[in-house]
């Protein structure tokens, strides 16, 4: 159902969001990387979109990559998300905070 979605709206992100919970329930870890790589480039790519859905999408992205054991792309997600942050003026203090100590506590695992 949620692939269907996908094609008739390739930038359907709940849809997209929904499925790679599907793929990574399911132990298919592929499909939902890629999947959440394409949420990610969704929301770049949108500028109008709600700061709290897109911030949503962006750290979920994160947590399952970080979860993975990513350490480069749960890297690249957060810091994506702390720059979004500010260019856009989202001003998700919170949520920046969480990322910031998830970036150190990424880097403190890579050395």
């Amino acid at each position: 159902m949620y692939l269907k979605q996908i094609e008739d709206n390739p930038n359907d992100c709940i849809a997209m969001s929904k499925a790679a919970k599907l793929y990574a329930r399911q132990g298919d870890l592929g499909k939902a990387k890629g999947l959440y790589a394409k949420i990610v480039n969704c929301v770049i790519a949108d500028e109008k979109m709600d700061k709290w859905f897109a911030s949503g999408l962006m750290m979920e992205a994160a947590r399952f990559e970080k979860g993975t054991g990513d350490v480069n792309l749960a890297l690249k997600y957060y810091r994506l998300f702390v720059r979004c942050d500010g260019l856009r003026r989202w001003k998700l203090h919170e949520l920046v905070s969480e990322a910031n100590k998830n970036i150190s506590d990424l880097l403190l695992l890579e050395l």
